[in-house]
């Protein structure tokens, strides 16, 4: 999707300001030398005073157009910034939620998006006024050479070759002082990660147990001082090169109006032009050392920014569109056949041909070892991935041909890291629901999963407000963070439900018994658990073992306690959680 988020009439609008102040300067030379030419001829009569009053005039619009066109060019990027700031945010956002999941595991695309999100119609309006500043300092400089190429056609042509060479110094300066900038930013964003160590409320409680605020000090100095050294190298590296150049270009500029003094005496100049010239000849030489060094790196800077902002906008979206209008309520089977996987810029197998079918009604416990990718199975059957090998069926309709509202409206997922809202307890539990859901339903939800005491304790029950964002909000501990977000499941009606470890912050026996209370309230349904805690797992009508992207060992909690296989010795490690003898 390619999304137009700038506008030509704002192009126009601005490039239109900037040629005329560019034109100024070279206007103002000639009405300059014509104010000095008309004082010098009134001092023997050969001009009168009105004559030097609307020499002053000109000067005088010079100014005036200098000041009003600066102060239009700023209350234009004012009037776009504050016009396009909500609409280009909104389409960002719009387009983040539209991107394919792939993009949002990926680390190098989650910092672009960071970055793009920060200011983006300033930064987008950067791009624009900084090309549009590099013209303007252009047209001053080409201005000045012509006016002395109407004066004397060669030195012309050797102001314009110092100009080219002062040019091209400043340029490469402009890239020095941003390849700088781009190193320095590691180190910086290091810095600024201790320095929250160093300040948050977050690690203030380790902070004060571990007492390593000294040694993170030092970190933090020491990133700080590779940040200020790369600069400081630069701004020296560039210093020395403008500096030279410049005192290279101001030398050529005494010069020149050694030279000129020639066409002076003899007449083909007069006081005025020469007197402008010279004075003019110096400004120019601080245009192109300072600004224009400046402008080329904040145009490099900027254009950074467009180049992420317009990889964004071409990133692949998630579609939309309903399968032939199919309705995903309930179902008779979900298969997984010959399923491949590997997670993008990665090369490690996570699923080899993998072969798994779920029947409607019935309660799966997938458990493995760590990394084993069950995690990734659910990724899979939630649509989250779609570049895979082999096929993932609803009833023997290939899952991407479904869009990601109708496998919203068919499965729940509660995953382990999962988001905590600082919302209502109400709203919490009802966020992803449709139907009207009565305040009856939420208590009762809350009373499966051990939170109905809890909630009725608060002030304001289930409209007491989570987290720490308000004054009355109450923030709970991992495991009542859990419980609520196992009540949420509970209160969608999705023919397919996925618990994936979202207990960890459980012990293993409420663990177990929250489970079967879960298992209990959805029994019309098919519910999926993963877990690494395998007394959980004995609760399901079949335990799924996965191990080298395989399923391993596939039956009930007896069957597979029976084969003394890889399940009956990870159970048998974990045994004495349970209370259990051998």
């Amino acid at each position: 999707m390619k999304e137009k988020i700038n506008s030509y009439s704002m192009k126009i609008e601005l490039g239109i300001l900037y040629v005329l102040l560019a034109l100024i300067p070279s206007i103002q030379i000639i009405a300059v030398a014509n104010f000095i030419d008309k004082v010098t001829l009134s001092f023997n009569g050969s001009a009168s005073k009105d004559e030097v009053y609307i020499a002053c005039v000109y000067i005088f619009l010079c100014l005036l157009g200098n000041l009003v066109f600066s102060e239009l060019i700023k209350l234009s990027k004012i009037y776009y910034i504050q016009k396009y700031d909500i609409k280009i945010k909104d389409k960002i956002l719009s387009k983040r939620s539209r991107l394919k999941y792939k993009y949002i595991e990926d680390k190098d695309i989650c910092d672009d998006i960071q970055v793009i999100e920060d200011e983006p119609a300033n930064k987008l309006l950067n791009v624009v006024t900084s090309i549009l500043e590099i013209i303007n300092i252009i047209i001053r400089i080409v201005g000045f050479v012509a006016i002395i190429i109407m004066q004397l056609w060669w030195i012309g042509l050797i102001v314009l070759f110092v100009v080219g060479i002062v040019t091209l110094i400043s340029y490469k300066s402009g890239q020095i002082k941003y390849d700088a900038y781009e190193e320095s930013a590691k180190y910086n964003r290091r810095a600024k990660y201790l320095q929250k160590v160093l300040s948050s409320r977050d690690h203030a409680q380790e902070r004060k147990l571990f007492g390593f605020f000294d040694k993170v000090n030092l970190m933090w100095k020491n990133q700080y001082e590779k940040m200020r050294n790369v600069e400081y190298n630069a701004n020296v590296k560039v210093f020395l090169q403008l500096g030279f150049s410049e005192g290279i270009a101001n030398l050529l500029i005494l010069i020149l109006g050694v030279i000129l003094l020639y066409p002076l005496s003899v007449g083909n100049m007069s006081v005025g032009i020469y007197i402008s010239l010279i004075s003019g000849s110096f400004k120019i030489v601080d245009i192109i050392t300072r600004e224009l060094s400046s402008n080329i790196e904040n145009l490099t800077e900027n254009m950074v920014f467009y180049n992420k902002l317009k990889s964004f906008l071409q990133l692949e979206e998630i579609d939309d569109i309903p399968f032939n209008n199919f309705t995903l309520t309930k179902f008779k089977t979900i298969e997984m056949k010959d399923v491949t996987f590997t997670y993008p810029k990665t090369e490690k197998l996570i699923l080899n041909k993998l072969n798994l079918k779920f029947d409607f009604g019935k309660r799966y416990a997938l458990v493995g070892a760590n990394g084993s990718g069950k995690s990734t199975i659910v990724k899979l059957l939630l649509g989250l991935y779609e570049d895979y090998e082999g096929e993932i069926l609803i009833d023997g309709v290939d899952i991407r041909k479904f869009s990601k509202k109708d496998l919203v409206n068919f499965e729940h997922a509660v995953l382990q890291d999962f988001s905590r809202y600082s919302i209502s307890i109400k709203d919490y539990i009802c966020l992803g629901t449709t139907k009207n859901i009565l305040e009856k339903d939420i208590l009762e939800v809350l009373e499966k999963v051990g939170m109905r005491k809890k909630v009725d304790e608060l002030n304001f029950g289930i409209n007491t407000n989570l987290g720490k964002l308000d004054e009355d909000a109450v923030d709970l501990s991992g495991g009542q963070w859990q419980r609520i977000e196992i009540a949420r499941s509970l209160i969608n009606d999705k023919a397919f439900t996925i618990l994936d470890e979202p207990t960890s912050a459980i012990d293993p026996i409420s663990e177990m018994k929250l489970y079967k209370l879960f298992s209990k309230a959805i029994k019309d349904r098919t519910s999926l658990i993963i877990t690494h805690r395998l007394g959980a797992a004995r609760i399901a009508d079949e335990i799924l073992l996965l191990k080298d992207g395989v399923i391993k060992e596939q039956g009930t909690h007896d069957e597979l306690m029976n084969l003394h296989g890889v399940y009956y010795e990870m159970f048998d490690a974990q045994r004495s959680w349970y209370d259990e003898e051998k």
